[in-house]
C-alpha cells in the first residue's frame, strides 16, 4: 500500500470510528469513558490491520482472529481480549447496520474462554492476627470497639463486606422478621410442632400445652396458657416499636 492509500485508509478508519462513537454516545448514553477505552481498542485494531496494508473498513475475519492471537501471544488477559472483542463487534455490527459492510468479520469468532481466578483467603495464622490487631485498637473508645466487633462480626459469620455494611439498613426487616417468627412461634400450633417437635417433658411449647389441655377439657389451664401467649406478644410487639422508634 503506498503512502497515499495508507493515509486515505487511515482518514476513512478516523471517520468510520468517530461517526461510530457519536452513535454511542447520542444513541446509547455510554459515558466518556467508556468511549474512551472504544477508542482505544479499535485503534489499536487499526494499527495491527496497518501494518497488513488494511483499514478497518476492509478487515476480514481472518484479521480479527490474527489480532486476538497477538494479543494471547503477547500476555494480554483473556478478559482483556474479550472487551476488544466485544468493541469490535459493536464497531462492526454499526458498520453492517448503517450498510457500510455487507458482513460482520466478527461474527464467527469465538471470544476467549474466561477462567475465574480462586479467591485469595487468609490463613488461620493471618485471621487470628487480624482480630488480635483490632483487640488491641478496642482501648475503650467507641471506634475502637466498633472495630473490633466488625472484625470479630467479620471472621465468625463469612459476611461480605457489602453485607456487612448494609446490616444497619436491614435492621428493620431483621427485627419485624423475628417478631413475625416469634409470633407465629406463639400461637401457630403447626409452626411449633414442626420447629419444635413434641417430646412430653422436653420440647412441649406454651401452644401445644394449651392444645394438649383443651383436648384434656382443663379449661382453667388451657385460659391461662391462652392469656400468658397474649401478654408475651403484646410485650414483645411493644418492646420492638419502641426499640424503632427511638431510633433516626
Amino acid at each position: 500500500m503506498t503512502r497515499g492509500k495508507a493515509r486515505l485508509a487511515a482518514q476513512e478508519d478516523r471517520g468510520l470510528l468517530e461517526s461510530f462513537l457519536d452513535m454511542m454516545s447520542a444513541e446509547r448514553g455510554a459515558s466518556p469513558n467508556t468511549l474512551d477505552a472504544y477508542r482505544r481498542d479499535l485503534l489499536e485494531f487499526a494499527l495491527s490491520l496497518g501494518k497488513r496494508g488494511k483499514g478497518l473498513a476492509k478487515a476480514a475475519k481472518d484479521d480479527v482472529k490474527r489480532h486476538l492471537e497477538a494479543l494471547s501471544d503477547g500476555g494480554v488477559l483473556p478478559s482483556s481480549q474479550a472487551r476488544k472483542l466485544s468493541a469490535m463487534r459493536r464497531f462492526y455490527g454499526f458498520l453492517y447496520a448503517e450498510g457500510m459492510r455487507r458482513d460482520d468479520p466478527c461474527g464467527a469468532v469465538s471470544a476467549p474462554k474466561l477462567t475465574r481466578p480462586l479467591p485469595k483467603i487468609l490463613s488461620a495464622q493471618e485471621a487470628h492476627a487480624l482480630v488480635e490487631a483490632a483487640r488491641k485498637q478496642a482501648d475503650g473508645s467507641q471506634e475502637g470497639v466498633r472495630l473490633l466487633c466488625i472484625v470479630e462480626l467479620l471472621y465468625a459469620s463469612g459476611l461480605r463486606v457489602s453485607e456487612l455494611v448494609t446490616l444497619p439498613l436491614a435492621s428493620r426487616g431483621i427485627g419485624a422478621g423475628v417478631a413475625l417468627g416469634f409470633a407465629r412461634a406463639l400461637g401457630d400450633f403447626g409452626a411449633t410442632v414442626m420447629v419444635a417437635g413434641n417430646i412430653p417433658g422436653q420440647t412441649q411449647t406454651l401452644p401445644i400445652a394449651v392444645y394438649d389441655a383443651v383436648q384434656a377439657g382443663d379449661d382453667t389451664t388451657a385460659r391461662t396458657g391462652s392469656l400468658v401467649l397474649g401478654a408475651i406478644a403484646i410485650v414483645v410487639l411493644l418492646l420492638i416499636t419502641q426499640v424503632f422508634a427511638r431510633r433516626p
